[in-house]
């Protein structure tokens, strides 16, 4: 005969005072990697917000072995710095009316394996694929001419990824979209798009964030970074 133990102490618990097992709800792959990427930007925007400067290829940089490298953390998603990639080769997408010049590749600016040493081939042949791809755009002190057409690529880059995240086999993958503007007064803003399963969250990471936003969070007991 078994009976629920008062409310006071949660579990169920035989008549021999063994507790049932109970079953915890399991955080998906996907929501362990949002938290991983969510913290190490929140990181990384602390960095360039200072008396830090450079380009796109600095900032994917500082960003992968400062920040990101940081988040490694034995049995989770993420549990060694070698399933990082910079630069490294993912299949593309097919041929279409505004992208007639696509072919069979294409090199991304990070991409997360989901066991380290990973490339895109396997016994010579195109057939891994990536946890996660982080494409970035960034608006800097050295490149002022070109701020405008970075931000329509960063259209690009969210619908590459939204496309990709919708492709069979690809129902893990997560993409990223950042935008920085390190030029703002009197800080820069950092945008992080996040796409899954062909959906968009264009809001997913937006910093510095909102009067409203801090409240939130600080009524949530949670941390501001």
């Amino acid at each position: 005969m078994w009976f629920v133990k008062p409310a006071s102490i949660a579990g169920v618990i035989s008549e021999a005072g063994l507790p049932s097992p109970v079953t915890l709800p399991k955080v998906s792959l996907e929501t362990e990697l949002d938290a991983i990427i969510a913290q190490s930007l929140g990181s990384f925007y602390q960095v360039i917000s200072g008396d830090w400067w450079g380009r796109e290829n600095e900032m994917v940089n500082l960003y992968a072995f400062c920040c990101l490298a940081g988040c490694v953390k034995p049995n989770t998603i993420f549990y060694d710095i070698g399933q990082i990639g910079i630069e490294v080769t993912v299949r593309q997408l097919p041929p279409n009316e505004q992208h007639k010049g696509r072919r069979g590749t294409v090199r991304k600016d990070l991409v997360i394996w989901e066991k380290p040493g990973m490339t895109l081939w396997e016994k010579k042949l195109p057939d891994n694929e990536p946890v996660a791809v982080m494409e970035w755009k960034v608006n800097h002190f050295l490149n002022r001419r070109k701020h405008q057409k970075n931000r329509d690529e960063y259209r690009g880059d969210i619908d590459w990824l939204r496309e990709t995240s919708a492709r069979v086999k690809m129902e893990g993958f997560v993409g990223y979209a950042v935008m920085v503007e390190h030029t703002q007064q009197p800080k820069p803003t950092l945008t992080c798009a996040r796409v899954h399963g062909g959906s968009v969250n264009e809001q997913f990471v937006h910093l510095p964030k909102s009067a409203d936003e801090i409240a939130e969070q600080k009524a949530n007991g949670l941390p501001l970074a």
